[in-house]
C-alpha cells in the first residue's frame, strides 16, 4: 500500500472526540459534541449513527420518549445517507428496529428504505431488521420480511431462519416453522436448529422424530438452556432428552436469546470472569489477573485459533448472541477442562452463591478487562487508546475502552509452573513467558497470531503524516465472505486508523463495509452473493506509524 495525503474534515475529528468521550462514559459531553459537529455538517452519516446510539444507550433506562425519537431519527439519517452511497449501515437498521415504535418518520418512507438496502444486501440481516420494525409499530408484512430473511439463511449462519420460525412457533404454525428449518441437516447445523425441528415435530404430533431432533441438542441445553416458551407440557420426549430450560430451577437466573446460548447480563459474565481469574490467578500481581482475563476475552473474539500444522491450537467455542454469551462459553467449556480454577457452579446459575468470593484485585480486573479499560500485557493492547499511559503491567495503566477489540500476539493459553521452571511447549502457540509474574507459582502464557487457518492475505502501509490515506491493489472476489484485521502502532499519542472495504461501481468506488473504532485495532466482515472488483482503504484519522492488515477471502 502507498499512502496519500487525504486530511479529515472538522466533523471527522468531532465525530473521534465524541466517541473517545462515549467510550469513557461521558455521554452528555459526547451529546454536546455530537449535536455541534451535526450542525457543521448535518449530511455526515458516521455522526448521526453515534448520536443514535448515545441517546439509545445513555437514556434507554430513563424511558425518556423524546430520546427514543432522537435515537430513532438520528439512525434513519444514519440509514438512508448509507444508501445514498450505494452502502448499508447495519448498525443503524437495528437501531431503528430497537427504537421503531418512537419512530417520528411515515412508515411509508422507513419501508422505502428498508427496500432499497435489501437490494444491496445478501446475509438477511435488513430484512429481519424490518421485520421487526414492521412488529414494533404494529404494521403487517412482518411475515413477508421474515420469510425473505431466512430464505438467504446458509447453515453456517442460521440465525434469520431459527428467527422466523420461533416467530412462527409462536403463533402456533408448526407445519410452516419445520419447513423454513428442515433445509439445514447438515454436521454443521446449529443444535438450536435440531431442538426447534423437535418442538415443531412434536407439535405435529411426530413423536419419534421430536425425540430424535431434541437427542442432538441434549449436551448443548447444558450451558445453552431453551426458551421457556417452547417447553410442551407433559412432553415424555424433553423429558427423556434432558433438555434444560431457562425457568427451570438451576438456570433461573438466565435468559436465553433467539439463537439458544444462555444469554446472561454483562455484570453476570463479569463476575463470572471475577471467579476464573481468582480461581486461575488469585495470587498473582494485577498485572498477571489481567493477562488471565485477556486470554479468555481474546478466545471470546477469536474462537478457535489454528496453528501451522492446521490443527487447532486452542479450539475454541465461542457462540453466542452477545459478548457476555461468548465469554460464558469460553470460561464453562468442557465444563472446566479449559480453566480449571473456574467455578462450574456458575455455568449452571450465574446468580450462584456457592462460589469462592473473589479478591477486589480479581473483580476490578475481570471488570477492566471485559470493558477494555485494563490493557493487555501479553498483546500490548490498550482498546481505545491510552487514557493513562505507562507499563502494561503496571495496575496505573489505563485505557479509554472498548469490548471487541484484539490483538493476534495476545494471549489464549496459560499454564501455571512452580519456582524456577521454564515454560513447557503448548501445541504450536509461542510462549510468551512469565508475565507480569511475581517470582513464585506463575502463569506462563501463550500467543498465536496466525490470523486464519489458510489462504491469508497481508498488506502493509507506513503513514507519515496524519490523514492519509493507504489503498491496496484492486482485486476481485466472487460469492462468499470477506475478513479483515487491521493492527497498528499503540503509544503515548493515541493514534487512529480506520479500515474501510470499497467495491467499483459504477460511479466510481463505494464503502460497503467500514471499521471506525477509536484507535488503530479494526475488524470488518463482509458477505456478498455476487462477485465484484474491491480494495481496502486504510486512514490515518490521526497520528504516523505502520500497520498491517490481514484479510481472508472465502
Amino acid at each position: 500500500m502507498t499512502a496519500i495525503d487525504d486530511a479529515p474534515t472538522e466533523p471527522a475529528t468531532a465525530y473521534e472526540k465524541a466517541r473517545q468521550l462515549a467510550l469513557r462514559g461521558a455521554w452528555q459531553e459526547a451529546e454536546s459534541v455530537t449535536a455541534s459537529a451535526l450542525i457543521a455538517d448535518p449530511e455526515n452519516p458516521d455522526l448521526h449513527r453515534l448520536a443514535a446510539e448515545i441517546a439509545h444507550t445513555y437514556y434507554a433506562d430513563f424511558n425518556r420518549l423524546d430520546a427514543l425519537e432522537g435515537a430513532a431519527m438520528h439512525a434513519y439519517r444514519a440509514f438512508t445517507l448509507a444508501l445514498e452511497n450505494a452502502s448499508i449501515d447495519y448498525r443503524a437498521a437495528e437501531l431503528i428496529a430497537d427504537s421503531a415504535a418512537a419512530l417520528p418518520v411515515p412508515l411509508d418512507a422507513v419501508s422505502n428504505a428498508f427496500t432499497r438496502a435489501e437490494a444491496y444486501d445478501n446475509s438477511g440481516r435488513i430484512a429481519e431488521a424490518y421485520a421487526r420494525t414492521l412488529i414494533a409499530v404494529g404494521a403487517p408484512g412482518a411475515e413477508t420480511a421474515f420469510r425473505r430473511a431466512a430464505a438467504v439463511a446458509t447453515a453456517g449462519n442460521t440465525e434469520t431462519a431459527e428467527a422466523y420460525a420461533e416467530w412462527l412457533l409462536d403463533r402456533g404454525r408448526a407445519s410452516d416453522a419445520f419447513d423454513v428449518l428442515a433445509r439445514f441437516d447438515t454436521p454443521e447445523t446449529n443444535t438450536y436448529v435440531a431442538f426447534l425441528r423437535g418442538v415443531a415435530l412434536e407439535r405435529l404430533g411426530d413423536t419419534g422424530a421430536a425425540a430424535n431432533e431434541y437427542a442432538r441438542y441434549t449436551d448443548f441445553s447444558t450451558l445453552y438452556p431453551a426458551p421457556a416458551r417452547f417447553r410442551i407440557a407433559g412432553s415424555a420426549a424433553q423429558s427423556a432428552a434432558q433438555i434444560r430450560f431457562e425457568d427451570d430451577r438451576h438456570v433461573a437466573s438466565a435468559s436465553v436469546t433467539h439463537a439458544g446460548v444462555l444469554s446472561v447480563t454483562t455484570s453476570q459474565a463479569v463476575q463470572g470472569l471475577a471467579y476464573l481469574i481468582q480461581g486461575e490467578a488469585g495470587t498473582e500481581l494485577v498485572g498477571s489477573k489481567r493477562a488471565e482475563g485477556w486470554v479468555v476475552r481474546n478466545r471470546a473474539l477469536r474462537g478457535s485459533i489454528y496453528g501451522s500444522d492446521g490443527l487447532s491450537c486452542p479450539y475454541v467455542t465461542n457462540g453466542g448472541a452477545t459478548i457476555a454469551d461468548q465469554y460464558t462459553n469460553v470460561m464453562c467449556q468442557g465444563s472446566g477442562a479449559q480453566f480449571n480454577g473456574m467455578c462450574i457452579a456458575w455455568c449452571s446459575n450465574p446468580n450462584t452463591t456457592t462460589c469462592k468470593l473473589a479478591s477486589a484485585d480479581s473483580a476490578s480486573a475481570a471488570s477492566d478487562v471485559y470493558n477494555g479499560k485494563a490493557p493487555d500485557p501479553v498483546g500490548m493492547h490498550c482498546p481505545g487508546g491510552f487514557a493513562v499511559f505507562g507499563a502494561m503491567c503496571d495496575p496505573a495503566t489505563r485505557c479509554y475502552g472498548g469490548q471487541d477489540s484484539y490483538r493476534l500476539r495476545g494471549g489464549v493459553f496459560n499454564w501455571a509452573t512452580g519456582v524456577g521452571v521454564p515454560c513447557p511447549a503448548r501445541c504450536s502457540s509461542t510462549s510468551v513467558g512469565k508475565t507480569c509474574g511475581n517470582g513464585s507459582s506463575d502463569n506462563c502464557f501463550y500467543s498465536n497470531a496466525n490470523y486464519a487457518r489458510s489462504g491469508v492475505v497481508t498488506y502493509s502501509v507506513t503513514f507519515t503524516a496524519s490523514g492519509q490515506v493507504g489503498l491496496s491493489p484492486s482485486f476481485s472476489a466472487g460469492a462468499g465472505t470477506q475478513t479483515a484485521h487491521l493492527e497498528g502502532p499503540e503509544d503515548q499519542t493515541n493514534p487512529d486508523f480506520d479500515l474501510s472495504l470499497q467495491k467499483s461501481a459504477s460511479s466510481g468506488w463505494v464503502d460497503v463495509a467500514r471499521s471506525a473504532r477509536a484507535g488503530t485495532v479494526e475488524d470488518l466482515k463482509y458477505s456478498s452473493s455476487a462477485s465484484g472488483t474491491y480494495r481496502w482503504r486504510i486512514a490515518s484519522m490521526r497520528g504516523t506509524g505502520s500497520a498491517q492488515l490481514y484479510t481472508v477471502r472465502q
